[in-house]
């Protein structure tokens, strides 16, 4: 009927439950609700309920942009070109490449 909210309840596994109602999912492990978030970082990727990328990119450009300043600070010093490949193979390439698709 029109108007009218349908409560779906599904089992898996006899611990893991789903509950749908008007248009929500409700997740329950072991009798317990989880929690719904707009947003999570698990392994140092952030991942966002509209499953886009913002905040991912965001925080990898603010890491990657703070570890620049070092190598700035290493270019005034005089530092040679080969140590500052090193530094920047070593410090900043892993945030840049962490995760990312192949």
């Amino acid at each position: 009927m029109p108007g009218q909210s349908s409560l779906i309840t599904t089992s898996v596994a006899g611990h893991v439950k789903y509950w749908f109602k008007c248009g929500l999912i409700s997740l329950f492990v072991c009798e317990q609700d989880i929690e719904r978030v707009d947003a999570f970082k698990l392994l140092r990727i952030y991942v966002s309920g509209d499953l886009s990328w913002n905040n991912h990119v965001t925080c990898i450009y603010k890491r990657a942009n703070s570890r620049l300043h070092f190598l700035r600070q290493l270019k005034r010093a005089a530092v040679s070109c080969r140590d500052m490949l090193r530094f920047y193979i070593a410090v900043i390439c892993p945030v840049m490449e962490y995760a990312a698709p192949v």
